[in-house]
């Protein structure tokens, strides 16, 4: 049998025991399996802190053998559990999990990973994309890519052919200034405080998580800023956690507030002074127990409201962000800029997906140019 540090076999007992020094002291488990030792030991190294430690171990010299592991369901739910799931979000492990539930275990989970070939995962592709997207299909190959590339040896997902596809644009919607006005009327009726946040939105851009994750300390007062840059996501438990990084390196960034806004936040900010210790540090926007805003919360309040004014259901609490660009655009402002402010890494992206142009800009533009 191979061997894998920190784990040690005894034949006398017919156990595996694992043994990892922490905070001074030797930490010692059992475990019937090999698996479970596997298990045990990612845990352990986990809790020390160390992950580059661990994921160093099971990638390297922790991967079990096909032959240990079993059929490919037994061995990529191995996998996924230490390699994948702890490092996702809710969201993003629950895709991964449909993923492998739905296409890649019934197609291929009863067989032995080393025999699996090229030629039956181009089969799958052809099979999953029948009922899919191309690019749907392409997340479910690349899952599988990334799962062969662990237990090492020939990758079958390897030069996998994908049917051509004729990309059509997903249609997105931005909010008139009709529907903003009916819109953020009727929450400030109602409540106050989710009124402010929602106006914000459509001032500023902010991705969901990127606003409801701002402390008073990303506030430059004297500048009239606002910076970006950790998100709050759900924790999958009714709580939320703060993820210190962003979407990607062009989210970072200070965004310019209005007058008005800044009036209100300071205002804001004073009179929780007068009550809180070490407010620099506290959540801007809170719920009415005093606790941050959970993202799910606020797309559900949202979509509430977006009913009552009986506005289209494809305007979403991301809309805010789509109306946002456009609008810039339409004033003149410079890609570049709106690119910036907005936190887009590219000018395609935002050309592409978040501006929308009316049939009258169209015909005032020709009308421009060719008079």
């Amino acid at each position: 049998m191979a061997k894998y540090k920190y784990i040690t076999y005894r034949p006398e007992r017919k156990q595996y025991q694992v043994k990892i020094r922490m905070a001074g002291k030797s930490i010692v488990k059992t475990a019937p399996t090999l698996n479970e030792a596997l298990l045990i030991r990612g845990k352990l190294l986990k809790a020390r802190g160390n992950k580059a430690d661990e994921l160093f171990y099971l990638t390297k010299n922790g991967a079990l053998k096909h032959e240990e592991q079993g059929n490919l369901k037994e061995s990529m739910t191995v996998w996924y559990k230490r390699q994948k799931a702890p490092f996702v979000e809710k969201g993003t492990r629950t895709r991964y999990e449909g993923v492998m539930r739905n296409y890649i275990f019934p197609y291929l989970g009863d067989m032995e990973p080393k025999a699996v070939t090229r030629d039956m995962i181009q089969t799958f592709s052809f099979a999953v994309n029948e009922k899919v997207t191309v690019a749907s299909t392409r997340s479910v190959i690349s899952l599988l890519n990334q799962y062969f590339n662990w237990i090492g040896g020939e990758n079958p997902c390897t030069g996998v052919a994908y049917r051509r596809e004729v990309k059509t644009r997903r249609k997105r919607l931005a909010f008139t200034k009709e529907q903003e006005r009916a819109f953020l009327a009727l929450v400030r009726s109602e409540d106050y405080d989710l009124y402010f946040l929602l106006n914000m939105y459509f001032e500023t851009g902010c991705r969901r998580g990127e606003l409801i994750a701002c402390l008073w300390n990303q506030i430059d007062w004297y500048n009239g800023t606002l910076h970006i840059e950790p998100t709050l996501v759900d924790d999958g438990k009714g709580g939320v956690i703060r993820k210190p990084y962003p979407k990607n390196r062009s989210s970072i960034r200070d965004i310019p507030l209005t007058k008005k806004t800044l009036f209100i936040l300071r205002s804001v900010y004073d009179q929780r002074k007068k009550y809180t210790y070490h407010i620099d540090d506290r959540y801007i926007f809170l719920t009415k127990e005093g606790k941050p805003v959970r993202p799910e919360t606020l797309t559900a309040a949202f979509k509430r409201y977006r009913e009552r004014a009986g506005l289209p259901e494809g305007l979403s609490l991301h809309s805010t962000r789509h109306t946002f660009a456009s609008r810039l655009m339409r004033a003149g402002v410079p890609i570049h800029i709106i690119c910036k402010v907005g936190g887009w890494e590219s000018s395609k992206i935002l050309l592409n997906v978040y501006t929308h142009v009316t049939q009258n800009e169209v015909r005032n533009a020709l009308y421009k140019a060719f008079k």
